[in-house]
């Protein structure tokens, strides 16, 4: 049941229930993205967010609600507007520790380029770029050490001081979609990428051989018992759903402008895997410098998202006076690097700078005499050291 459901600006929302007149599956359901009875609303949207409100213990009927973030303005229009439940799936979870596995097979590896056919988030970067800041195992080295069911561990290493781990289902159509698996550690940023069609799923965390006996990373698999096939739909006009500003509440406002209220917060600092990351917007993110547990980090090797924020920034002065940082890599996608960025880095012996950067303060590495980057050819970077008499050497030996 539609309960009711709103659009307005770059936000929609809905509030339904589910109700099972035969037992209790809604309990036991999971869809394949891991969300438990997501209904789905017919915008192109950005991202999301759920829960459950409601729970009908005695006569087995939940209420949830989805709020989306969009991509564009809703316009008002005569359409009809899909609101559903593709299917419903029963499950079984089980959880299954990876550090035992991670610490007796991890090899350090070169890497090997990501597949065009990979998908995942990579902060807006294009296929070149992807290309640049990503490396993945190699796929002729299988480990293929069983988890669960038709999910094995096909391959653990250390590529550029970064955690890869890739997980495998087998390769049967009919079994295809009963796995949905996610691989976690708590407290550290991580990418996920799928690399083929089979569903092929490879997992980056941006830690170093240092943190492994700190480490725990699990796999958590749930694994399809029954499925209810759906879909289940209803139309409603949007016309019906419209909403001008004028007709919001103050609460009801509060809720639609949360997550732009989040991104605008004065200095919301997150502490991962050794760095400290601010959000810029909706979409980017700067670093701002070491966390306490990455202050004596020699080389530091920079992720080009955090949590789906692209890394767009080095902030002002966010690695200044540090002593013990010889090595820097910046990833593909950063746009900036601000005042003082690395001022008095006296150890800083070597800065990889991607070709798209576009903005390089004029003091970002004042004091940095031992330093010698590596740039492309023709870029931006390139035309900095040459002005500020800076060393460099090209990103490829033929240039």
């Amino acid at each position: 049941e539609l309960i009711s459901a709103a659009a307005m600006g770059k936000y929609a929302w809905c509030k339904y229930s589910l109700q099972d007149l035969e037992g209790d599956r809604i309990n036991k359901t999971v869809d394949r993205t891991n969300y438990p009875a997501f209904a789905s609303m017919d915008f192109d949207f950005r991202s999301f967010s759920f829960g459950r409100l409601y729970e009908g213990t005695a006569n087995r009927k939940f209420t949830y609600y989805t709020f989306f973030e969009l991509y564009n303005p809703v316009q008002p229009g005569d359409r009809m507007i899909d609101v559903g439940i593709d299917n419903l799936y029963m499950t079984e979870s089980t959880e299954v520790n990876l550090t035992s596995m991670l610490k007796q097979y991890a090899a350090v590896e070169e890497g090997s380029e990501l597949p065009d056919e990979a998908t995942g988030y990579f902060g807006g970067l294009t296929l070149e770029e992807r290309k640049k800041a990503v490396k993945v195992l190699d796929p002729d080295r299988q480990l293929d050490i069983p988890l669960f069911g038709d999910v094995s561990l096909s391959d653990v290493g250390w590529i550029d001081g970064q955690l890869h781990v890739r997980i495998s289902k087998a390769d049967s159509p009919d079994h295809a979609d009963d796995y949905a698996i996610d691989i976690y550690s708590w407290g550290t940023v991580f990418s996920q990428i799928c690399l083929d069609q089979k569903g092929t799923m490879e997992y980056i965390f941006y830690v170093t051989p240092d943190d492994l006996d700190q480490l725990q990373v699990n796999a958590a698999i749930e694994h399809v018992t029954e499925k209810t096939a759906g879909p289940w739909n209803i139309q409603v006009p949007l016309s019906s759903i419209y909403l001008e500003e004028a007709d919001i509440s103050e609460l009801e406002i509060a809720a639609a402008t949360y997550a732009e209220d989040q991104s605008k917060a004065s200095d919301p600092v997150y502490y991962v895997a050794g760095l400290a990351f601010i959000l810029r917007d909706s979409w980017n993110s700067a670093v701002t410098g070491a966390s306490m547990s990455g202050l004596k980090q020699a080389k530091i090797n920079i992720p080009y998202s955090f949590y789906e924020h692209r890394v767009t920034a080095i902030a002002s002065g966010a690695f200044a006076n540090d002593r013990n940082l010889k090595s820097i890599i910046l990833p593909e996608g950063l746009q900036t690097i601000e005042s003082a960025a690395f001022r008095n880095c006296t150890a800083l012996e070597s800065a990889v700078l991607p070709a798209g950067i576009s903005e390089i303060a004029e003091d970002a590495f004042s004091g940095c005499d031992r330093l010698i980057c590596t740039v492309t050819a023709g870029s931006y970077a390139q035309k900095y050291c040459e002005e500020h008499n800076i060393p460099f050497n090209f990103d490829s030996p033929e240039k």
